[in-house]
């Protein structure tokens, strides 16, 4: 890439703002390859690049869900380090605060998939199923949330 460079779709799929370029780049694993459209110069192009193994991997939820709206997620582990998904921040009266999450839940399974991270919550999502069954881990407790 070079500068001046305007980045148009990731994978294939077209891109409507810089947030969701930076969603959809924190939802993917670090390490991945993925194919950026560009335009250079007014000319459409088509790079591949490996994601850094330093990108950040947490993400606003409401990208990957409007239901999860109002919750910051990250890629953690619960202490007998099971993968999942940590809620970071909830804000009240927000959609992730009604459906019942808190803050430092983990996220495991996201209808009866098991998810171990942010990018494999978000492919188990991108049918935007109708109700979200989420397993989620808060303190020594499993409970289910359905979020609509």
């Amino acid at each position: 890439m070079k500068s001046g460079d305007v980045i148009t779709s990731l994978n294939g799929k077209p891109l409507n703002s810089f947030a969701e370029l930076r969603s959809r780049i924190a939802t993917t694993e670090p390490g991945t390859k993925v194919k950026l459209g560009l335009l250079r110069n007014g000319k459409p192009l088509e790079v591949e690049v490996t994601l850094d193994t330093s990108t950040s991997s947490s993400a606003s939820a409401e990208m990957i869900a409007p239901a999860l709206q109002g919750a910051t997620l990250s890629d953690g582990q619960l202490k007998d380090g099971t993968k999942g998904i940590r809620i970071d921040n909830v804000e009240k009266s927000s959609p992730a605060a009604q459906a019942g999450l808190h803050k430092d839940d983990v996220i495991i399974g996201v209808n009866r998939d098991r998810v171990n991270s942010i990018a494999e919550m978000r492919k188990v999502l991108e049918a935007k199923p109708s109700i979200i069954a989420l397993q989620v881990v808060r303190g020594n407790e499993s409970i289910y949330l359905l979020l609509r």
